[in-house]
């Protein structure tokens, strides 16, 4: 108790005691500054070791893909310019993209090359009327042949069906005669016993005999009957034969070969455009020869569409209907409210030609345009950025953050969480999970992460 007094009532000197204030000052804002210094280097260690983060909400939203293609506007209606097949030109007056009235000289054939061939079809001809007149001779002998045939089969029945008769009836006739011959049997029953007995059996045997006989004569009748019937049906079956009829054909294709031919060199080899129009498609050139198809195409001032190729991992996102924003060669404004007409595959390939129908007065036959196609899908729950979604061992999954309490205060952490990728673009992806929509999933991050990994947010985030 006396120390403690002592020590209560103890009064320092007043010099010695501004010089022990001074030093604890001093003390003081040194171990202040060693702490500041202590702070900056623990915070610039942990900026170094924990990653920053960005992070999104999952949105409730649609997922939207497109698709560019480039094509070229051509005409809905193209009328064909036909000339015969392989002929030789003599002289062209057209040039793709001319524009011509009904009735235009287009181009010139080679009316001696019309001639060879007229003359060559000629005997082209010759020989299949030739044919066709033999073949009708051969017709008209198989029906004769036909009509014989049935008349015989015909007296194959009446013989068969008399045969069958007369057998059937010799059989039962015989049957009845071992019947009569059973039962009117008169021997000595008395003196022989023993030969009796063996004779009855006998007869009765002989009787069973006569009967499987008659029986078989029936069936003998019946199938007779069944395979001269038969016969018959078959030789009054009409064979089918379309070899006459295919001459025919032929006979009629190759006059009409040689009347168009005719009519071309009436017109002395003259080829005139059947409707006014642009030229396009030109097929043919001075000193060449024709196609088998059309020689040009003469394109009005009609409707238009737009056509383009794209691939099969592009077909995937477009369908008839499918929204089109249209911009022409040389204009910067696109032309919006437009819609895939169809898809439709390319023969011989994996690509797909789509056609958008253009509304009057759009662009003109043979200019490019570039085609941006959008396809919108369902609503989805839960639509994350592509970037907030990784890949292990082929399970999706996303990162979400978490938040605890520890001795420095609020601390975040990340936790895996695996989804199911539903469908995605260049950008989005629609998910299903343990999501909710105010989880909050890492989007963006400057340094690898695991689950379990403390993380810092990024102003903003």
């Amino acid at each position: 108790m006396e120390l403690l007094r002592r020590i209560w009532n103890h009064r320092p000197d007043p010099e010695k005691a501004s010089t022990l204030q001074a030093r604890a000052l001093r003390g003081l804002a040194l171990f202040l500054a060693v702490m500041v210094c202590c702070t900056i280097i623990s915070r610039a260690a942990d900026s170094m070791t924990i990653a920053l983060v960005r992070v999104a909400s999952p949105q409730r939203q649609t997922i939207r893909h497109t698709v560019t293609a480039t094509g070229t506007l051509e005409a809905v209606e193209r009328i064909p310019v036909i000339a015969e097949e392989n002929s030789l030109v003599e002289r062209l007056l057209v040039e793709e993209g001319d524009m011509v009235q009904e009735g235009d000289l287009l181009f010139v054939l080679d009316t001696t090359e019309l001639q060879r061939q007229m003359d060559q079809k000629r005997l082209e001809l010759q020989r299949l009327q030739l044919q066709l007149s033999a073949q009708r001779e051969a017709d008209t002998l198989a029906e004769s042949r036909k009509d014989l045939g049935l008349e015989r089969a015909e007296e194959d029945l009446a013989y068969a069906r008399e045969k069958a008769e007369r057998a059937s009836a010799a059989a039962l006739d015989e049957m009845n005669e071992a019947r009569r011959a059973r039962d009117d049997y008169d021997g000595d029953k008395d003196d022989d016993a023993d030969a009796y007995e063996a004779a009855v059996k006998a007869l009765r045997a002989e009787y069973r005999a006569k009967i499987r006989a008659y029986e078989q004569a029936l069936a003998d009748e019946a199938e007779a009957l069944v395979r001269a019937e038969r016969d018959i049906a078959d030789a009054g079956e009409a064979e089918i034969n379309i070899e006459t009829d295919l001459l025919s054909l032929d006979c009629q294709l190759k006059q009409l070969e040689i009347a168009w031919i005719q009519d071309v060199l009436s017109a002395s080899g003259e080829v005139y455009a059947p409707a006014a129009g642009a030229v396009t498609g030109l097929a043919v050139d001075v000193g060449k020869r024709t196609p088998g198809d059309a020689s040009a195409y003469l394109v009005g001032e009609g409707a238009l569409r737009f056509t383009a190729e794209i691939t099969e991992e592009d077909k995937e996102h477009v369908e008839r209907g499918n929204a089109v924003s249209l911009t022409l060669s040389g204009e910067q404004r696109s032309r919006e409210g437009l819609q895939i007409t169809s898809v439709a595959p390319i023969a011989g390939g994996s690509s797909y030609r789509v056609t958008v129908e253009l509304p009057e007065g759009v662009g003109s036959v043979g200019l490019s345009a570039k085609a941006e196609i959008t396809q919108t899908s369902q609503t989805y729950n839960a639509c994350v950025p592509l970037s907030a979604l990784y890949s292990e061992m082929g399970q999706y999954y996303v990162l979400v953050l978490r938040e605890s309490e520890s001795t420095l205060g609020l601390e975040h952490t990340v936790e895996r969480l695996d989804v199911t990728v539903q469908e995605q673009n260049e950008t989005t992806a629609a998910v299903s999970g343990a999501l909710f929509s105010d989880s909050r999933v890492v989007r963006q991050a400057d340094k690898s992460l695991a689950s379990g990994d403390r993380v810092r947010l990024r102003e903003g985030s």
